[in-house]
């Protein structure tokens, strides 16, 4: 065993301080700790061997040899000791062990610098990608801390900065389609909407975001989406109040204008302009036609042929006098006839309310 350690016993003991020296050293990988305690294992099981069963035979055959000894001088000690250790340190000594590598720092740096580092270094990468506002292709994260030893071939993760997604183009897109394109492109969505005329009813008419800019994943962007004007609802014959109650819970203005009728209800509705069922803006005028029933006087009688005052009738004339007497006319009355008002052609002579009496 003397020889396997160069001549130094005291070397043996060195061996296990310094695994458990190892064991005990915090970020060395349990890798290199094994291939380490392995080889040294290696080292002293070979070294016991040889040491107890390879050097005695080579020392047996010399002394085995009686004829040598006889006819033989005995070699030099200077020539005879380098042919023995010849014999036993080839053997004991280990295969080549790896050569630890130290895990380079890369975040931070783009992915070709990180990547040339690690290969160079000897070690395996892998690369994944994850959006980010950083700059495409920067190095955001690292599998292994820098600094830390790796054997040869170990793998090491980088996660490499991409850009975020855009805005996908959805104005003039049914909402349906709208919120599935946006929804694939890794954003989250919310609808509000805007009354609009019928030929853009449900199309988005505009995002939150314009389309093309880069947004983070996981945003939430809002949609308008068109819906129609609301329709104006009847309100014929009933009151001019509950008429507009009822528009202006549709969202519209009331404008009144009174028609004068014979018949009907003084306030009831008689015509709406525009017509019920029409869709408008809201806000629009609507104007009512409410009615005003008015119930007009009785027409005066018809013109009376008759001169007031006289019963039976006498025609209008210039002058009456009683038939038979000595009145000139021109006009002449036959009795008897009842006065019944001022008597304007003075037939009642002795003013007992009976005209032409003898007549």
């Amino acid at each position: 065993m003397a020889d396997v350690v160069g001549g130094h016993p005291s070397l043996v003991l060195c061996f296990p301080v310094g695994l458990v020296g190892l064991w005990l050293r915090r970020g060395t990988s349990l890798g290199l700790k094994g291939v380490v305690t392995a080889a040294v294992v290696l080292m002293l099981v070979l070294g016991s061997v040889l040491d107890d069963g390879s050097v005695r035979p080579v020392e047996t055959v010399a002394a085995a040899s009686p004829s040598a000894s006889s006819t033989t001088a005995p070699l030099p000690e200077s020539i005879a000791e380098p042919a023995a250790k010849a014999t036993v340190v080839p053997s004991a000594t280990p295969g080549p062990t790896a050569v630890a590598v130290v895990v380079p720092a890369v975040e931070g740096r783009t992915r070709r610098e990180a990547l040339e580092a690690l290969e160079s270094a000897g070690l395996t990468v892998l690369v994944t990608s994850r959006p980010s506002a950083e700059a495409a292709g920067t190095v955001l994260r690292q599998s292994v801390s820098d600094g830390t030893p790796l054997r040869p071939g170990e793998r090491v993760r980088l996660v490499v900065a991409s850009p975020y997604p855009k805005v996908p183009k959805v104005v003039g897109k049914t909402k349906v389609k709208g919120v599935l394109a946006l929804r694939a492109a890794g954003f989250r969505t919310r609808v509000t909407t805007r009354m609009v005329p019928m030929q853009k009813v449900g199309r988005v008419l505009r995002t939150s975001a314009a389309a093309d800019t880069r947004r983070r994943p996981g945003t939430r962007l809002t949609l308008v989406v068109g819906v129609p004007f609301p329709e104006i609802p009847a309100v014929l014959t009933v009151s001019r109040s509950a008429a507009a109650q009822r528009l202006s819970a549709a969202g519209f203005r009331v404008r009144t204008r009174t028609r004068v009728v014979e018949s009907g209800t003084t306030g009831r509705v008689l015509s709406q302009s525009p017509a019920a069922g029409e869709r408008r803006r809201p806000g629009s005028a609507v104007t009512l036609t409410v009615a005003k029933v008015v119930i007009p006087e009785p027409p005066p009688p018809p013109p009376s042929n008759c001169t007031d005052g006289y019963s039976p009738c006498l025609a209008p004339a210039s002058d009456y006098d009683c038939a038979g007497g000595s009145g000139n006319g021109p006009e002449y009355a036959t009795g008897p006839i009842r006065v019944t008002g001022s008597d304007p052609y003075d037939l009642d002579a002795d003013g007992d309310g009976i005209a032409c009496e003898n007549g």
